[in-house]
């Protein structure tokens, strides 16, 4: 009985850092993709004041 509780005391804070690792990586994907288009201006459209030089 208590051999099972410690799997699973174990398996969850798995799980929380796989998940917090995961959308971590999606997050950082996300701003540095956002800051690309944002670079190259394609966000004008989008009513963005974006100043091309």
């Amino acid at each position: 009985m208590l051999k099972k509780q410690d799997e699973r005391l174990m398996e969850v804070p798995a799980v929380a850092i796989l998940f917090v690792i995961s959308v971590g990586i999606v997050c950082g994907f996300l701003l540095r993709f956002g800051k690309n288009l944002y670079d190259q201006g394609i966000w004008n459209q989008s009513g963005f004041p974006v100043e091309k030089k």
